[in-house]
């Protein structure tokens, strides 16, 4: 290479090839290890609904038995821990998981949260070494499906089926994160309260008035002192 441009093609032609692969030529698979039961609740529901967006090869789905772990949670369970990291997706099939951190007064803060088919990943994005701030913990108990980066990272880009699946489970994400944006901007606390209620009424069922306050970035009081303004004006 002895200029920018020969340098630029080079690279543009191994990106075009790489994407030119077949699904059933780039996942050859190790089958080594324990494999989740195909009858396993959420693998069947995250299959069906990986398979309605793209053509599944039964390539993929060996891929997934192989790759998944299926863990029953329970209410307060650590998933992650800052002092203990480890690179994983938990995606939600029941229940509910938070991300929590410790503000500077050293008050709990919901940072993230996921619900069924939505994912919390143990640092900021797929190709981070770094570990997110806090705790991925319990508040709902159900099902969790875990799947580890070496296993999921050397196919993206390379799969589209596996792409795929990746987009599936962060768009859910990506939008809750941009409609909390919003809510959290809000100036008072009954904004960011109606804000909340009214942009993800569906993440609100799933949160107690304690936990709502932790999103929020409110005190408990002045969210029961709103609640009670809402009963007494109905």
């Amino acid at each position: 290479m002895t200029d920018k441009t020969s340098l630029l093609t080079y690279l543009l032609e191994n990106y075009l090839r790489i994407h030119e692969l077949s699904s059933s030529a780039v996942l050859k698979l190790n089958m080594t290890g324990k494999q989740i039961h195909h009858h396993n609740r959420a693998f069947k529901n995250l299959i069906n609904r990986w398979s309605r967006f793209c053509d599944l090869k039964p390539e993929h789905i060996r891929w997934a038995k192989q790759n998944l772990q299926a863990i029953r949670t329970r209410k307060g369970q650590f998933l992650f821990e800052e002092e203990r990291p480890k690179m994983t997706l938990f995606i939600v099939d029941q229940g509910a998981i938070i991300n929590v951190v410790n503000n500077s007064l050293g008050k709990p803060t919901i940072l993230n949260l996921a619900v069924p088919q939505m994912a919390l990943s143990t640092t900021a994005h797929l190709h981070s070494n770094k570990p997110i701030a806090g705790s991925i913990q319990v508040i709902r108990p159900g099902q969790v499906l875990c799947l580890p980066y070496k296993d999921l990272k050397k196919w993206i880009n390379q799969d589209q089926n596996i792409n795929t699946l990746v987009s599936i489970l962060f768009n859910k994400q990506i939008r809750f994160l941009y409609l909390l944006n919003q809510v959290r901007g809000q100036h008072t606390p009954l904004e960011r309260y109606q804000h909340f209620h009214r942009l993800l009424p569906e993440i609100a069922s799933f949160l107690n008035q304690h936990q709502q306050a932790q999103m929020l970035g409110i005190s408990r009081s002045t969210l029961q002192k709103i609640k009670r303004r809402e009963l007494f004006n109905r």
